[in-house]
């Protein structure tokens, strides 16, 4: 994944989008192998492999579009997982 992201980082030619990926990359990862949850990973794979695709097309409105409902499918599918196990505030003592 890490090469796929440089990629797209130097085609789009924007360091900042470099600086914006990576932290995400290995908390992504992480966060969804720990889960299991193998139909989630592969709509997520479906849906990356969409985006990229329009980039090699050099589709920029269809990458934009599948880059949205990537990003809506994954905050969407982790906002499930915190309301299922419940957030621990780790600020505030019960």
């Amino acid at each position: 994944m890490k090469e796929t992201h440089d990629l797209l980082v130097a085609g789009a030619r924007n360091d900042f989008l470099a600086d914006a990926i990576a932290p995400l990359q290995g908390l992504s990862l992480r966060f969804w192998f720990s889960r299991g949850e193998s139909a989630e990973i592969a709509m997520g794979s479906r849906l990356h492999a969409m985006m990229l695709q329009s980039v090699l097309d050099s589709d920029s409105d269809s990458a934009e579009k599948a880059s949205l409902a990537l990003n809506d499918y994954l905050a969407h599918a982790a906002g499930l997982t915190v309301e299922r196990v419940g957030v621990v505030d780790v600020g505030h003592s019960p």
